[in-house]
């Protein structure tokens, strides 16, 4: 490597998985550990039977598939207000009216009227065009909600008096009875079981930490809903509804009304006090302070609740209590914890090397503020002042070529801020034994001395800043594709420079199968494949594995009775007794009872090498290699009046896709012979190349092609033929 004075970045090591390739002093926020958001897709919202749980999915669910009917239908608009009403859209109003000119001025009156009756046509075929496909949307909507419920929804479904007269491609009766369904988990449950299952989500329904209040008000009035459904009605609260304004007991309709209103304001009061107490705990007690001041402000119904929360801004408290979290996340991520390579030789307290954490004058700070909790290293006034170090937290990553017999000098300022040291991933997999191809290193390091040959000192040697502190090289050594690198023992992974690489050698990158390939001459190619922790790398010590499958004696085991298994025992130690002879003479001897009082039968042998197999030993010296029949070739000529007949050939092609792979089939009508051909993708250009070899197969054969039947998809490689 001599001759090298120019200055380089370069890493000297790597790890933790989470930082992915963050640098010396670098704190980026987007390395930071999240939580994932996992969203569901399509296959994930059913319809279930069988739970109060499910039933409360079923709003969750609608809502869901109704929206993905609006975005993906045409008048997508109809058919979803169709199926959250429950009753068909009535297009009537919608279909235009043909007007006519009141004008006195006849030239006049002639051109508005030609006017209106170009306006309705359009309006009217528009109107037209809707009502079909609103009409062609019941069926797909029907299919849809109906490979959306669950087999025992659909046995359910199928198994109504209804099913065939009102629900067959009816998506509206059909949404109906899913509803219905749902909200009526009572199939081989007792009663009283399923009103106490209802009683009690109902009552435990409470909004969850970080859940938005639209989907806690519909996970609340679903529970409401499959309630009454199973009550038959609103819980009767005869005290509240004997207190209430316009009482009247002998009026039925008067008490019914009276008990819908008690209901919903029980439900509202729960609703209310079922909302998370972080975000609206104030109201609770404002509202309890002035009912006791005699103004009562509790809201009436659902819709009322529902209200006072979506006005209220969140309680102070726990705006607070996020600002306090989102800091304390903050740093936390900002600050790495330390591995046990990191701290080997230091003071778990004060990062110092000088004496040990049960010495350490520091040791009676709190343990978060540790070395190796944040990383920081303590340091009294005094060493401060005589030491002259430098403390940086933002030292970027840099590479110095410095003479291999210059001494470490101080000219290296001693990195004290973040150490994210990278040594943690090393765990996940044996990192020595890979080679990372790196985009943001100019030098190539190695570490293991199995991948390289003659290694020896360097000119100059090569000084790393890394983010795990100084790195330096002594050391170089030769590779067979990349040359000359810089070899350090001491290192994790093996780096080799795309920068350096691509003056040796083409890189390429593979988007489908994310792999960076490294051509290094015509006949080989290197992949950098992606790896679990986003890195790409080779392994050049991975083989391939190949796998026998073999059975056991154990397994074959399991498909036999205890007694079967002592009688193939039994069997298999008389055939040993016999001196191993062939199975059929075996056979024969115990069948011919040639054995005196024999308790071994012929299904016993059949039980014994079943589970136990053909004998080795009986095998070997027995079993000889018998000589291979001769190939004999044997062709039929063709008569030539055969082939005259049918000189003029009609082909017939298609494309088909096996494993994602497109093939161009051709056969041909009366001969009926058939061509697969490849072709790397479906243009022209690759179905002409693809048709050559074809023709060419046919004009050996002495065959001419004279017409071709085919889809409109070939219709430009037609027009070229």
């Amino acid at each position: 490597m001599s001759g090298r004075n120019t200055q380089g970045r370069g890493r000297g090591s790597r790890g933790n998985v989470s930082r992915g390739r963050g640098r010396s002093g670098r704190n980026d926020s987007n390395t930071s550990q999240t939580k994932g958001i996992f969203k569901k897709n399509l296959q994930d919202y059913q319809y279930y039977l069988g739970s109060a749980k499910q039933a409360s999915d079923y709003e969750a669910t609608t809502s869901y598939l109704i929206n993905q009917i609006k975005k993906t239908y045409a008048y997508g608009n109809d058919i979803a207000t169709a199926l959250d009403r429950l009753q068909h859209v009535d297009l009537s109003p919608f279909k235009p009216m043909l007007q006519s000119s009141q004008s006195k001025d006849e030239d006049l009156k002639a051109l508005e009227n030609e006017q209106f009756r170009l306006e309705f046509k359009t309006l009217f075929d528009v109107y037209v065009k809707r009502e079909q496909t609103y009409q062609m949307n019941l069926s797909k909507a029907y299919a849809f909600l109906w490979d959306q419920c669950s087999k025992a929804m659909q046995q359910k479904i199928e198994s109504r008096q209804d099913y065939e007269k009102d629900i067959v491609n009816n998506p509206i009766k059909l949404l109906g009875a899913i509803k219905e369904h749902a909200l009526n988990f009572q199939d081989k449950k007792y009663p009283m079981v399923i009103i106490m299952d209802a009683f009690r989500v109902f009552s435990s329904t409470r909004q969850k930490e970080g859940e938005s209040l639209q989907d806690y008000t519909k996970r609340f009035k679903v529970a409401k809903d499959v309630l009454e459904s199973h009550l038959g009605g609103p819980i009767i609260l005869k005290k509240v509804i004997a207190r209430m304004n316009g009482y009247v007991s002998e009026i039925e309709d008067n008490y019914s009304n009276l008990a819908d209103m008690a209901f919903e304001q029980y439900a509202a009061y729960l609703y209310l006090e079922q909302s998370d107490r972080k975000k609206y705990g104030s109201i609770l007690s404002g509202l309890s302070t002035q009912y006791s001041l005699g103004n009562d402000q509790y809201p009436k119904s659902m819709s009322e609740a529902v209200n006072v929360l979506s006005n209220h801004k969140f309680d102070s408290g726990y705006n607070n209590r996020n600002t306090q979290n989102r800091n304390e996340n903050t740093e936390d991520q900002q600050i790495p914890s330390l591995s046990f390579a990191q701290l080997e030789g230091k003071c778990y307290c004060c990062g110092s090397s000088e004496h040990m954490s049960p010495n350490c004058p520091h040791k009676n700070r709190p343990k978060s503020k540790w070395y190796m909790k944040t990383g920081r290293v303590f340091m009294n006034s005094s060493q401060q002042s005589s030491d002259n170090v430098s403390i940086s937290t933002n030292q970027s990553n840099r590479t110095e070529n410095v003479p291999a017999e210059t001494p470490r000098m101080n000219a290296i300022p001693e990195n004290n801020g973040w150490q994210g040291y990278h040594v943690q991933f090393a765990n996940i997999t044996e990192m020595r034994n890979l080679i990372l191809l790196d985009n943001q290193s100019t030098e190539h390091v190695f570490c293991n001395s199995k991948l390289v040959t003659n290694i020896r000192e360097a000119n100059k040697s090569l000084m790393l800043s890394t983010n795990g502190g100084p790195f330096k090289c002594n050391m170089i050594a030769d590779t067979n594709h990349a040359g000359e690198v810089y070899f350090n023992e001491k290192g994790l992974t093996n780096i080799l420079s795309m920068s350096q690489m691509e003056k040796v050698c083409k890189i390429t990158y593979d988007d489908e199968k994310k792999v960076f390939w490294a051509h290094v001459s015509r006949t080989k190619s290197i992949p950098f494949c992606k790896t679990s922790f986003g890195l790409y790398a080779y392994n050049p010590f991975e083989e391939v594995k190949s796998y026998q499958f073999i059975t056991t004696i154990e397994e074959n085991r399991k498909f036999y009775t205890e007694r079967q298994f002592q009688r193939a025992k039994k069997a298999r130690e008389l055939y040993y007794s016999l001196g191993t002879p062939s199975l059929k003479d075996f056979k024969t001897i115990v069948s011919m009872n040639f054995i005196k009082n024999n308790p071994i039968s012929l299904e016993d042998i059949k039980l014994a090498e079943s589970i136990f197999g053909p004998d080795i030993g009986s095998l070997k010296g027995k079993t000889t290699r018998k000589k291979p029949l001769p190939v004999v070739s044997d062709y039929i000529d063709i008569p030539e009046e055969l082939i005259q007949a049918q000189q003029d050939v009609i082909l017939c092609m298609d494309t088909m896709q096996i494993n994602g792979l497109f093939f161009l089939t051709t056969v041909s009508r009366n001969i009926m012979y058939r061509t697969t051909e490849w072709v790397p993708n479906k243009t022209a250009k690759a179905y002409r190349s693809a048709l050559d070899n074809v023709f060419r197969i046919y004009n050996m054969a002495g065959f001419k092609i004279k017409s071709i039947h085919c889809d409109n998809e070939y219709r430009p490689l037609m027009q070229e033929l």
